[in-house]
């Protein structure tokens, strides 16, 4: 049988790639259908995701739209209502395993090639020139 994603057949595929292609699911972190993603990246995009927390999109400038974790504090309530400063939107990333620093949009969809690390660290690690201006294009 092929895989109507790839067009490869059933036994190319391990048991979770096949289930993943063959049902649409979205990713809850970069909001694309999991025909894009490698089993790795799936699962490196759900280990980024907080389980058990109200999650919202949220802008930032002008910028892409990133997953937010939603935060209630614990404000006093004023005649009978809450603030309205009482939520906060905390945006989630995915961060280097090496440095600890937060990776860029093409890292994150490139994270199970890098193995979840940024430009530089993979580029120390392979031994490869690191520049700053020229990036991974996705």
């Amino acid at each position: 049988m092929k895989c109507i994603t790839c067009d490869k057949q059933d036994t190319e595929h391990s048991k979770k790639l096949w289930q993943l292609h063959q049902k649409k699911r979205l990713c809850l972190f970069c909001n694309e259908d999991s025909s894009q993603h490698s089993e790795k990246l799936w699962e490196i995009h759900q280990e980024v995701v907080p389980k058990n927390t109200k999650l919202a999109p949220m802008l930032l400038g002008r910028g892409p739209r990133v997953l937010a974790k939603i935060v209630k504090w614990n404000t006093v309530k004023t005649n009978g209502k809450d603030s309205t400063h009482h939520v906060e939107y905390v945006p989630i990333y995915m961060h280097c395993d090496e440095c600890g620093a937060a990776l860029g949009n093409a890292e994150e969809k490139l994270a199970d090639v890098f193995d979840k690390t940024c430009l530089q660290c993979f580029c120390n690690m392979t031994g490869q020139e690191y520049k700053w201006y020229e990036g991974p294009r996705v």
